[in-house]
């Protein structure tokens, strides 16, 4: 009867292991680079929270000093705000209108009731009394926590645009495009309140509790009789526009995109106030306790002063919104670069990131790549750049080159390829970038590959078919003349595959001539690459491998971000990190990619299957099976109910011998088994996976 209890324990417990995982093994998150753009802070309950630009919300317990990520939305943020009302937490967003959470940010659900559709872009949302009131062109209002929405734009020249809106005590103020307005009514009505004001571009009100505080786009200006009659304070500020002006309760502080300025008599004086930042971007300032918060739009995340803007600190622990794009690896460091957010290094396979920012390198950093001897990287500000010592030192290369706006870098060995969005030129240097020669490129060039001599160049929007060739290393270029409008590129065993129109192509004869071939590819690849001698697509927001040259296809997309693109690939070791849109850099060893692993390719006499060893295993086993012809291969794990549980192996493989990796990590101890059925060939094998 014992026996039989656990043996029963046993298969519950397996059949349990179903239901609570049945995925490969994923991509993880490295722990970086940290930073990114952020949106607005708020507090709520004992939380402290952060929106992120893109789709994210973080939350901090400790003041900022480390963060998590509590919820992805399942679409796009680009401007938006947060606050706290009663027992709900308050997001509007510039796509799809208001969200509320109850449960501390876990969960978000809809609040857009009494909304038209065009009032979608709603980003501002404040607390006045008992209404949430929000908006971007118009302006509403609700008494019942979102549930319903009337308008509330009485008295405003509309058409305009709400830049931001403010409370304080039992006003509300509102900058907009036709200047500045208050409501003494909870935004019932509105009055304007401009008179002195010299421009109707007025971004926030501001108060210190006796008088009023305008940035505008002219400067900053002062009320004392509460917007009666304002004056121009501007004594040490620059003439720029003022995102911001906030008062902390010594200092009065304004933002601007050069940096943040401070004044400690009410405006009469200012003095700049930024030792410690690490963006000149403009900048909000919010002051939950004893820290006042600068939120960085210029990528650089989140930092933090405790004296009024003295000294800056970093408050970036855990808040990974880098707009990673572009990836490269030379020696033991992987750069990753997002427009506007610098250039990050690391040498620990992500670990531990390093942002870099310096006078050599500024945030504007468009594109990284590397070759056996330098890394290259293109910049707004400084053109393109080189580092022959792994990222140490850098040195300008712009000679012969426009790379002011350069989107795209390729780089094989001693040639490098550079692409410019401005003015659709490209440009190729056969000497590490010492000099540089313009080809003619109708379009941005969006890839490249090489085998030998001769280099392929791609747009799916160039003229005559979307293709140029070289044959001498790209020292001249000419059209290829294909009738596919490729979107990518890749090179293996001397054949480039490219696809365009819907269809996979192949080409032999070094580009002259191109055969389509059939694929299950589901989505159009946006890269190609080749990995371990397989090929790998980047399809969006999805990663698939092929092991047969591009006929069939697997996801690989388990743990990835599901609402973020996903931008490009690179291999450091046994690890493949990309990048996102959003959320950093994310890695996988090449086992977990690309677990079928052709060991030989001698033909064998009959088709078998090995049993995994080790065996009994505790996460992960590997086991050998041999095809003895070409044809369709299924390798599958069952758990003891018979249920599957997992598929290695579904697609065509030539003849030879392969070997697999099986991961039980995520599944509970028990007995699997793993079935190979080929053609009429079928044969199971035993397992027993012990934690």
């Amino acid at each position: 009867m014992k026996k039989i209890a656990i043996s029963l324990v046993l298969i519950f417990t397996v059949y349990f292991s179903f239901f609570v995982s049945n995925s490969d093994a994923q991509w993880t998150q490295t722990n970086g680079p940290n930073g990114g753009w952020c949106e607005s802070m708020c507090v709520h309950g004992r939380y402290l929270y952060v929106s992120a630009h893109g789709s994210v919300i973080f939350r901090s317990s400790d003041n900022g000093n480390s963060w998590s990520k509590v919820h992805a939305f399942p679409f796009y943020m680009s401007e938006n705000t947060l606050t706290s009302h009663g027992s709900y937490l308050f997001i509007a967003t510039s796509s799809n209108g208001v969200w509320r959470s109850s449960d501390n940010g876990i969960s978000w659900t809809e609040a857009n009731t009494g909304f038209p559709y065009n009032i979608y872009p709603v980003e501002n949302i404040v607390v006045s009394g008992q209404y949430l009131i929000c908006g971007a062109y118009r302006l509403y209002r609700s008494s019942n926590y979102g549930n319903n929405w009337d308008s509330c734009t009485n008295g405003m020249a509309v058409p305009l645009s709400i830049y931001r809106l403010s409370v304080f005590g039992n006003k509300v103020y509102a900058g907009t495009t036709k200047g500045a307005y208050v409501s003494t009514n909870n935004g019932g009505d509105w009055t304007s309140i401009n008179n002195g004001i010299t421009t109707q571009s007025v971004l926030k009100i501001s108060s210190d509790g006796t008088s009023l505080y305008a940035g505008a786009s002219n400067g900053v200006y002062k009320s004392t009789n509460q917007g009666a009659q304002w004056f121009a304070i501007n004594n040490g500020l620059p003439s720029t526009w003022f995102y911001d002006v906030f008062y902390d309760g010594t200092y009065l502080l304004a933002t601007t995109l050069s940096g943040m300025y401070r004044s400690s008599n009410a405006g009469q004086n200012w003095e700049g106030c930024n030792n410690g930042l690490t963006s000149n971007s403009s900048i909000r300032y919010y002051s939950p306790g004893t820290r006042l918060f600068a939120l960085l739009w210029g990528g650089a995340g989140i930092q933090y002063t405790t004296n009024h803007g003295s000294d800056w600190i970093v408050s970036n622990s855990g808040y990974r919104n880098f707009f990673s794009d572009f990836i490269a690896v030379k020696d033991n460091k992987i750069y990753v670069c997002g427009y506007q957010q610098g250039l990050a290094v690391s040498t620990d396979d992500g670990a531990t990131w390093q942002n870099i920012f310096n006078t050599t390198i500024d945030r504007f950093v468009r594109s990284v790549a590397a070759n056996n001897t330098c890394v290259f990287i293109s910049t707004t500000n400084k053109g393109m750049l080189k580092s022959t010592n792994n990222g140490i030192n850098w040195i300008s290369c712009n000679n012969g080159i426009d790379s002011s706006d350069t989107k795209s870098l390729f780089a094989y060995d001693d040639v490098v390829i550079a692409s410019n969005t401005y003015n659709s030129t490209s440009f190729c240097s056969t000497n590490n970038g010492a000099n540089w020669t313009a080809f003619s490129s109708p379009n941005t060039i969006e890839a490249t590959a090489r085998i030998g001599n001769v280099m392929l160049a791609s747009n799916s929007s160039m003229e005559g078919g979307g293709m140029i060739r070289s044959t001498n290393k790209g020292v001249t270029w000419f059209n290829a003349y294909v009738n596919f409008f490729p979107t990518c590129l890749a090179a293996k065993d001397s054949v480039f595959y490219s696809y365009g129109l819907s269809n996979f192509y192949k080409s032999t004869n070094l580009g002259l001539n191109w055969i389509q071939f059939p694929s299950d590819l589901p989505l159009s690849p946006a890269n190609l690459y080749v990995i371990d001698n397989k090929l790998v697509s980047i399809s969006g927001k999805y990663v698939y491998t092929s092991s047969n040259n591009g006929t069939n296809w697997i996801s690989k997309s388990q743990g990835l971000p599901i609402q973020e693109e996903l931008g490009s690939l690179a291999v450091k070791g046994a690890n493949v990190f990309i990048t996102t849109s959003h959320s950093s850099v994310w890695k996988i060893t090449k086992t977990d990619l690309l677990p079928v692993r052709e060991v030989s390719n001698e033909i064998p006499a009959s088709y078998s299957l090995s049993q995994n060893y080790p065996n009994p295993f505790n996460q992960t086993s590997i086991f050998k099976f041999q095809c003895s012809m070409k044809g369709h291969v299924n390798v599958s794990v069952y758990d003891i109910t018979g249920r599957e549980v997992r598929t290695l192996v579904n697609e065509t493989l030539d003849a030879g011998t392969y070997e697999v990796r099986f991961d039980g990590s995520e599944l509970n101890s028990g007995v699997y088994f793993v079935r190979m059925t080929a053609g009429e060939f079928t044969d199971t094998k035993r397992m027993v996976l012990l934690k």
